[in-house]
């Protein structure tokens, strides 16, 4: 069956349908790569167990319980099903969580989770929450809080 399928559009949109499409089938083909010939429950189970084998990521990020089954997409961290409940309350436009289990993870998140892990990550983020907490402010010393210029 040959089906032919044209799409018209203004010009400036078309570039934008464009990139949405290329970035749909990249994301299809690396999926297809990096799962191979297994069935989806073993494509899950690989991806998981290769993640826990990231330091850091065999415990939740949030509260450090062992073996963390669910992904923080935009922060690229793993969670246990307490906390991933937590980043659900916040909202998807906050945090977006996803199953290692059950859900098909986008290959551009799985290549940040496996270069950085929740160790990585945690220090990034928390930084700067110890001179913070040292001294209940800003972290200058003053034990006040000072707005910080945008």
């Amino acid at each position: 069956m040959n089906k032919r399928l044209t799409f018209q559009s203004d010009p400036s949109v078309t570039s934008v349908w464009m990139n949405a499409i290329q970035m749909i089938i990249s994301d299809t083909l690396d999926a297809q790569v990096l799962g191979g010939n297994e069935t989806g429950d073993e494509t899950h189970l690989s991806l998981a167990t290769e993640l826990w084998a990231i330091e850091g990521n065999e415990v939740c990020a949030d509260c450090s319980s062992p073996h963390p089954r669910w992904a923080v997409i935009n922060l690229g961290v793993l969670v246990c099903i307490n906390c991933s409940g937590v980043h659900r309350s916040l909202g998807v436009h906050i945090s977006k969580v996803q199953s290692l289990t059950l859900d098909q993870l986008p290959p551009s998140i799985v290549r940040i989770m496996k270069e950085f892990g929740n160790y990585k990550v945690n220090a990034l983020l928390e930084g700067t929450l110890a001179s913070r907490d040292e001294d209940g402010g800003d972290g200058d010393g003053d034990g006040e809080r000072t707005p910080q210029n945008t």
